[in-house]
């Protein structure tokens, strides 16, 4: 499954990650002081990059089925393009409406980013509560560092595991 959507989708983890390790830093040297404006830089930045990690793996998974296509930013329009009855469409399908699942809370994460700034405030807010996940059995938003580490994790070791399925087919 080597292909040139393959370099960009490892690229965007990548530099998610670089963004998050950056953050963390951060985070550990300033503490409570770190300013919320920089903070949400890096926030925005992992989420957007994590975004487009996804979307680059669409576009993967088309021409690994040669198909040739113009960009796919949703698992919708690859299941159209390829048809549901691929094993991997259809869990993607699935952990796609599970909340907790990594891919259901990037679609948040894409909510989160793109609503516009006059909703901002309130939606986000709103969205960030209602789309909880567990972590060390205590709640935390969505859209906070722990949550956005172990999301980017998540879809790294499932990348991994679906390019090592693929090398074998």
């Amino acid at each position: 499954m080597n292909n040139k959507w393959q370099t960009h989708t490892s690229e965007k983890l990548y530099l998610a990650d670089v963004q998050l390790k950056e953050w963390g830093a951060k985070l550990r040297e300033h503490g409570d002081s770190f300013p919320q404006s920089i903070q949400t830089s890096f926030k925005q930045a992992s989420m957007l990059l994590i975004s487009l990690g996804w979307e680059s793996l669409l576009n993967e998974l088309a021409e690994y089925h040669q198909q040739k296509t113009s960009y796919l930013v949703n698992l919708q329009q690859l299941a159209t393009l390829l048809g549901d009855d691929i094993p991997e469409i259809a869990y993607l399908s699935e952990i796609a409406v599970k909340p907790g699942s990594w891919l259901y809370d990037i679609t948040c994460f894409d909510k989160l980013l793109k609503q516009p700034q006059s909703r901002t405030q309130d939606y986000a807010a709103s969205l960030a509560k209602d789309a909880l996940i567990v972590v060390s059995s205590s709640a935390e938003p969505i859209d906070s560092f722990n949550n956005i580490k172990h999301i980017l994790g998540d879809f790294k070791v499932y990348l991994t595991d679906l390019r090592v399925r693929m090398s074998e087919w």
